[in-house]
């Protein structure tokens, strides 16, 4: 399976050598470290599609229950697709109703340009927004092994709510392989010289754990630059917007021009 996963892996850092993102030496995008390849030439496109299991919620109150899914990302030689669908579940568990929310995002990462792009779809409409992501990671020497391979512990802050807001994931745990030296992942993170296979949290038991890795797919990518364009990333990043009406007024006002 590993063999399969560098000649794949080796294409693509073909491709990402050509942008020279492999042979920077900024020392905060993290890609320092990334071994170089010089020999091989990208002939036509390959991708990588990595599949996640996303724990939303988990609690033993007032009875054990817990809330999985799967997620994905698409990785080609220009651009990393994170999909993240999850769907409404209620649970009625004794005399409590515990409701998870449907929450709905696509979220492009684009190589060459160092640009993030999000899509949030809503039962009223899809708003987008574009930025450049600005992480600032401490790698550790905290090491452990996923799925066969090993991983190397860094820290950053979350960036789903604000610090000093209700609901701050705190601190964000994310533990990367340099055997794929691709700097993305899941849940919007990325620049470590490698990519991620889990994340977790400091204030949350919210945890995206690698499930697979496949090879050379059938992909269709979500055009992410659609429906109402936001100027505030955190009104699409945030779960309840970080100015509400604003988004409501923007979807209303796309609504009667359609």
């Amino acid at each position: 399976m590993k063999t399969k996963i560098w000649v794949v892996l080796l294409l693509l850092m073909a491709s990402l050598e050509s942008m020279s993102l492999l042979h920077t030496s900024n020392d905060n995008n993290g890609f320092q470290n990334a071994p170089k390849i010089d020999s091989c030439k990208a002939t036509k496109v390959f991708n990588m599609l990595v599949t996640y299991k996303h724990l939303h919620l988990k609690s033993d109150f007032p009875a054990p229950y817990k809330y999985e899914f799967k997620t994905t990302l698409f990785i080609n030689d220009s651009v990393a697709q994170y999909v993240y669908k999850r769907e409404e579940k209620v649970f009625r568990i004794a005399n409590y109703r515990i409701t998870a929310h449907k929450h709905y995002y696509v979220n492009d990462y684009y190589f060459k340009k160092d640009l993030m792009r999000e899509l949030r779809i809503l039962d009223e409409g899809k708003i987008y927004a574009e930025w450049k992501p600005e992480y600032q990671w401490e790698i550790t020497d905290d090491t452990k092994t996923i799925k066969g391979y090993t991983v190397r512990k860094a820290v950053t802050n979350s960036i789903e709510v604000e610090p000093g807001e209700p609901g701050y994931n705190g601190k964000v745990y994310a533990w990367f392989t340099e055997e794929i030296p691709l700097p993305v992942g899941p849940d919007r993170y990325v620049g470590l010289p490698g990519l991620i296979l889990e994340i977790e949290y400091e204030n949350t038991n919210i945890k995206t754990t690698l499930e697979s890795i496949q090879n050379n797919v059938d992909y269709k990518l979500v055009d992410t630059k659609q429906g109402v364009r936001m100027a505030d990333k955190l009104d699409v990043i945030y779960f309840y917007h970080k100015h509400p009406r604003l988004v409501r007024k923007a979807l209303k006002k796309a609504q009667q021009q359609n």
